[in-house]
């Protein structure tokens, strides 16, 4: 074996393989039982503010005061992990965060959540080389008790993850996973936001060229695809098919069909209904049944 004279922890950072036998693998047990040494006296105290200094010893970086951990928290490691403001992790969670664990601002962590940014290769021969998948919660997820997160996987803003559910994929935003409830949201900003989430996750892959980024966008994509493009100079190229320019088409309906006292006629209903709404205490969904689909192309109706 070729031994690599980069760090351990920085090539777990990287997303490297850990290969079976490396020569710097002892240093990961060390680092885990000297974590553990610090979970032992965080996980036997009831004082918030101990807590907190104690989490923060072990990840190597501060905790925000709005941020509070119902213990026992078990970590292997802990100086991979990113915590935000205003975070909520509750009762008995464990963090595998070799790989790298992000959690935004916002956050809700139910009880018995396992974050597993570690892994091991499918193959029998390789099985005991160690890989990983940075895993990053965005600004106000719900992460539901006893969901598992696996290693790689993003969890998009506002987004819900499932009691009891196993995520392997990236969730997006404004999403419920495994049963969570729909929000009958369209954003353009977290729209843009899912496509340089996707250059982050992409830029840290070892064996992606960061000055060869693009990004193609399909249909109702393309514009945030340009938006991204626009705002995020990581991005080198950009390709995009459209059959419509959808904000003309919501201006003025197919075929600027919609006449401007029709417009100015739906934004009056639309701002009545926001008080109707507010009053509920809920949003109205409306209605998308084919008795409304007249004066609008083939494609729709079909």
């Amino acid at each position: 074996m070729v031994q690599n004279k980069k760090d351990i922890f920085e090539r777990l950072r990287n997303g490297e393989t850990i290969p079976s036998g490396d020569p710097q693998a002892y240093k990961m047990r060390e680092a885990s039982y000297a974590t553990k040494k610090l979970l032992n006296l965080m996980n036997n105290s009831s004082d918030p503010a101990e807590i907190r200094d104690l989490l923060r010893k072990i990840i190597g970086s501060e905790i925000d005061e709005s941020t509070a951990l119902f213990t026992p928290l078990y970590i292997n490691y802990g100086k991979h992990t990113k915590i935000g403001k205003n975070v909520f992790i509750n009762f008995d969670c464990t963090f595998l965060d070799l790989g790298g664990i992000t959690i935004e601002d916002n956050t809700f962590i139910a009880t018995k959540v396992c974050l597993l940014s570690e892994g091991h290769p499918l193959s029998p021969k390789d099985r005991h080389s160690l890989t990983v998948g940075h895993i990053h919660i965005k600004k106000n997820a719900w992460i539901g008790a006893n969901a598992t997160i696996l290693p790689g996987v993003t969890i998009g803003e506002n987004s819900v993850v499932a009691a009891g559910a196993v995520v392997s994929k990236d969730v997006p935003s404004y999403t419920g996973e495994s049963d969570g409830e729909p929000r009958h949201v369209a954003s353009p900003d977290i729209n843009t936001e899912d496509f340089s989430a996707a250059v982050d996750y992409l830029g840290i892959q070892n064996y992606v060229d960061r000055n060869r980024i693009g990004i193609i966008g399909i249909c109702g994509w393309a514009g945030f695809a340009l938006n991204a493009t626009a705002v995020d100079k990581r991005v080198k190229a950009v390709a995009t098919t459209s059959m419509y320019d959808m904000s003309k088409v919501n201006a003025k309906g197919y075929f600027d069909a919609t006449t401007l006292e029709q417009r100015t006629q739906i934004l009056e209903q639309l701002s009545a209904q926001r008080w109707v709404d507010a009053e509920n205490g809920a949003p109205a969904v409306g209605p998308k049944g084919l008795e409304d689909l007249t004066d609008v192309p083939q494609f729709v109706k079909e």
